[in-house]
């Protein structure tokens, strides 16, 4: 018989469920936070507009561009509308808002490094400008791993390097006239040397752009990387302003020093930026001249 019931606790006293529940959530908390962290931390690639708008005091922000589809040179077309190239079109707007008193007929193209986008900015760019009956010549002054007109599908053989050491040819006898576009004109790289920094040095340059300067409303100059040569340099001289592409997930957040010292030097002419590239994850707003547009 049962005299008196003995007293006793339901809850065990090991394990201890409550805590193993607390600790339980800690961890799933702080796990995803401290690898998304140190994921950031680690990450030192340009991710958004923010990472470079402290070193663009003296180089304005142009505009940015959407991401394009692999192995797409080409995105505007007269007859077609789409995100990109209606970025495009907001980008010649603003080369006209943001100079208006000054002269925008060359414009020199590079960034960093290879692949960020400069001379598929340069053909698109191009074509935006001719579409409203401007008269646009693209040089190709990457003399050392020119791919402009094999992007446009134009074959030829002669260019500037040969322009620049012959003392016999004419700006006529490269000139070519582009399919995109009827006020689209091009011309090609020609025969790759060992030597282009000294091609540059030649006394035709000047004659060039003096011409080019007389026959087009616009002069766009695709040219090398500033990070790895100084060609684009030599070639400041003869431009109004200056195009530099910087790219979501692929330019080094390093590599913007080289950008800082462009501008504090004033190395470059006017220089501003455009942002390439840019996801769902990037654009926040597409932002022209201190204005933001809802992405």
């Amino acid at each position: 018989q049962i005299i008196d019931r003995p007293a006793y606790n339901p809850t065990p006293a090991k394990p201890k469920v409550q805590m193993i529940y607390m600790l339980g959530m800690i961890a799933g908390l702080f796990v995803p936070f401290s690898v998304i962290y140190v994921k950031d931390k680690m990450n030192n690639k340009v991710k958004d507009i923010y990472d470079v708008e402290y070193i663009a005091i003296n180089g304005k922000i142009l505009g940015e561009l959407s991401h394009k589809a692999i192995g797409e040179s080409i995105v505007v077309h007269k007859d077609k509308s789409t995100t990109i190239s209606e970025l495009f079109r907001y980008i010649r707007s603003n080369l006209q808002f943001m100079n208006m008193n000054k002269s925008n007929k060359v414009l020199l193209v590079t960034s960093t490094t290879k692949g960020e986008g400069k001379t598929f900015f340069s053909i698109n760019l191009g074509i935006t400008l001719s579409l409203v009956e401007k008269k646009v010549a693209i040089l190709e002054f990457d003399l050392r791993k020119p791919d402009l007109l094999n992007n446009m599908s134009i074959k030829t053989k002669l260019g500037l390097s040969d322009y620049l050491k012959s003392e016999s040819m004419v700006i006529d006898d490269i000139l070519i006239k582009a399919p995109q576009s009827d006020n689209l004109y091009v011309i090609g790289c020609g025969e790759i040397s060992e030597s282009p920094a000294e091609i540059l040095m030649s006394h035709k340059l000047k004659i060039l752009f003096h011409e080019l300067k007389k026959r087009f409303d616009y002069v766009i100059v695709d040219t090398s990387p500033i990070g790895h040569v100084a060609d684009a340099f030599t070639l400041a001289e003869y431009a109004d302003s200056s195009i530099y592409l910087v790219r979501y997930n692929y330019t080094n957040k390093a590599d913007l020093a080289i950008f800082e010292e462009i501008c504090e030097n004033r190395r470059l002419i006017n220089p501003m930026i455009v942002f390439n590239d840019a996801k769902k994850e990037n654009k926040n707003a597409y932002r022209y001249g201190g204005y933001a547009y809802p992405g």
